[in-house]
């Protein structure tokens, strides 16, 4: 059994957002043979219900709460240093006394930093062996913002991902082991940091018990956080400019647009016929339900898209961008459709509203191949066992040269 020090830039409950389901599935899976000791940064203090469930998982609990505006307020003041932005964005002194006190008074065997940002808070620490999960190369995130931004913010995004790959290298340096989410995203973090080893591990969807028909539905969803820049981004491009081509085929087509913290701008597209925008729900599932297609035409995208994941598992015929597709393996015209012109994803998608044989064939597909590539045991054990020989290596190196 190992004691592992897990650190989360956000709170890793409830799974409902991408970064949240990956770190809870990793934290339950790896509770259920070492010990864990959870430390994270959340925005605002979490439900108790929510903490209770983490304390059945993990050995300790630490949670500090920073305001995100004063956030980023801070990381403002940052710009004209060469600190890239995301540190102070993630930065708090009473999380780093408290993980320094853990690091004091417990013996841990492995220190687990999910996301780049937080490894600040163990850099210093050099006796206790350290592995990074970066999920994304989140450096290349900035530099695809950048390629598509205006100046300013073109500047300030291309500042973001110089500074960030510079960090993410030398976060690498202090790490025995990386990890990411998707091969795409593992071959550029070995560019950046050929030095250590890196495994794959692809995230997981939970598989209903039984599949369904496709609806005989006119309904489209896409779903995701709604402040998320290629979130807004995908839902902007696809009301503008794809979704009128689909109404000209399909009359009574209809979109929802379903997640949490929506911006302005994405609250404006709820104006546009046709077009509801929700907001929070508690459960996305009945969207999926009755649904005929998800729709994820993203022009911006790192790693394995779960929200494409969650709708083939869910049964729902899928049409994305190539860019949607990069994060794993699914084979367009089998799986799922893909188009990267509006003109092309319109007619993919009303392909699919109009003919139900065709829906019908593409998610048994779907759903075939997330079963076979996309449970979450198989690929977290593979994560396990190299946990445990990165501990064990490590402990040989120290007994046989003794400081």
């Amino acid at each position: 059994m190992l004691s592992i020090l897990f650190l989360t830039h956000r709170l890793p409950f409830p799974p409902d957002r991408g970064d949240r389901i990956r770190s809870y599935h990793l934290i339950r899976h790896l509770a259920q043979r070492h010990r864990i000791s959870l430390a994270s940064i959340v925005d605002h203090p979490p439900e108790h219900a929510y903490v209770r469930h983490l304390e059945t998982l993990c050995g300790s609990v630490d949670l500090v709460s920073v305001n995100p505006r004063w956030r980023k307020v801070a990381a403002a003041c940052y710009f004209p240093t060469t600190v890239p932005l995301t540190l102070p964005l993630f930065a708090s002194p009473v999380l780093r006394a408290r993980v320094a006190h853990r690091l004091r008074t417990n013996p841990f065997d492995l220190i687990f930093v999910y996301s780049s940002a937080m490894a600040q808070y163990v850099l210093s620490h050099g006796s206790v062996v350290k592995v990074i999960d970066f999920i994304d190369a989140d450096s290349q995130k900035w530099f695809d913002y950048a390629v598509r931004a205006a100046w300013p913010m073109k500047a300030v995004y291309w500042r973001e991902g110089v500074l960030l790959r510079r960090y993410e290298r030398r976060v690498a340096q202090v790490c025995a082991h990386g990890f990411a989410a998707s091969e795409r995203e593992t071959e550029i973090l070995r560019r950046i940091a050929p030095h250590i080893p890196f495994t794959t591990i692809v995230n997981g969807v939970n598989l209903p018990a039984v599949g369904r028909s496709s609806p005989p539905s006119r309904r489209l969803v896409f779903t995701g956080v709604m402040d998320y820049q290629p979130n807004v981004d995908a839902m902007t491009y696809f009301v503008r400019d794809i979704f009128p081509l689909v109404r000209a085929r399909v009359p009574d087509a209809e979109l929802a647009i379903v997640g949490q913290r929506p911006t302005r701008e994405v609250l404006r597209l709820g104006r546009s016929s046709g077009v509801t925008v929700t907001g929070w729900v508690p459960n996305v599932a009945p969207y999926l339900e009755s649904a005929a297609v998800f729709v994820a035409p993203l022009r911006i995208a790192r790693g394995v898209q779960n929200k494409i994941l969650e709708a083939m598992a869910a049964g729902v015929a899928v049409v994305c961008s190539s860019a949607g597709l990069n994060g794993f393996d699914a084979v367009p015209g089998r799986d799922l459709l893909v188009g990267d012109t509006p003109d092309m994803f319109a007619a993919q998608v009303a392909l699919l509203l109009i003919d139900a044989d065709r829906r019908e064939e593409l998610r048994r597909s779907a759903g075939q191949f997330v079963r076979q590539h996309h449970g979450w045991d198989e690929h977290l054990d593979r994560l396990e066992s190299v946990l445990v020989d990165v501990t064990e290596r490590h402990r040989i190196n120290r007994v046989g040269h003794p400081r």
